[in-house]
């Protein structure tokens, strides 16, 4: 917060440590990583850095979104994290970069879950299965075939196939745009729905983390 004009300082000095401790509190700590983190304790999740505001809290182990930004206030670094319908500001020190799982040698977890809106799906997948639902009914359980990694990119490739359907999942580790939600959202999920007789299906979305995929 900024001094109106309407403020009267004594001293130059008075004013000089007013501004300073106000850059100091406003200033960005630069940016983390952006995507997943784990918290390594409970979380207190505040709408503002230093807020006193009753916090949220965000159970340890739970896996959290980032967007990357930071701000300094006082003497402690703070990180915008999201989960569900919950985000905010949390101190840095209680999170970690949430590493997966890997499937199959691939940049996609053992567990993970995709989707988006009109239509509405979802994919969820673990144990060597991945689901396939819609919000007219459909709803199918393939194999997974295969997973890997697109060379060169940060996308991961997950296929999965039964007897009249396949199923092929890209992954792109990137802000995903497809939801209509205020918060920061991660992983732009692209699916191929291939039914014997039907002609392709092409889904866009965006994914959220599953806690079993990560460590």
């Amino acid at each position: 917060m900024i001094p109106s004009k309407e403020y009267t300082m004594r001293s130059r000095t008075g004013a000089s440590a007013l501004a300073l401790l106000i850059m100091t509190i406003a200033a960005p700590a630069g940016a983390a990583e952006p995507g997943y983190y784990k918290a390594t304790a409970d979380l207190e999740v505040f709408a503002h850095p230093g807020s006193r505001e009753m916090p949220r809290i965000i159970d340890s182990g739970e896996i959290v979104v980032s967007d990357g930004k930071t701000r300094l206030f006082g003497d402690q670094t703070w990180q915008s994290v999201s989960i569900g319908e919950t985000s905010g500001w949390t101190r840095i020190d209680n999170l970690a970069e949430a590493e997966p799982k890997s499937l199959d040698g691939s940049l996609l977890p053992v567990a993970g879950s995709c989707g988006g809106f009109e239509p509405g799906w979802n994919v969820s997948w673990a144990n060597g299965e991945a689901r396939f639902t819609t919000m007219n009914g459909q709803d199918a359980a393939l194999p997974i075939t295969s997973a890997g990694s697109i060379e060169g990119y940060r996308y991961g490739v997950l296929q999965a196939q039964g007897p009249a359907s396949r199923a092929t999942l890209t992954v792109a580790e990137e802000a995903c745009p497809f939801l209509p939600v205020d918060s920061f959202v991660w992983g732009i999920a692209h699916l191929v729905w291939h039914e014997e007789g039907q002609p392709d299906k092409v889904y866009l979305g965006c994914c959220r983390p599953i806690a079993e995929g990560y460590q």
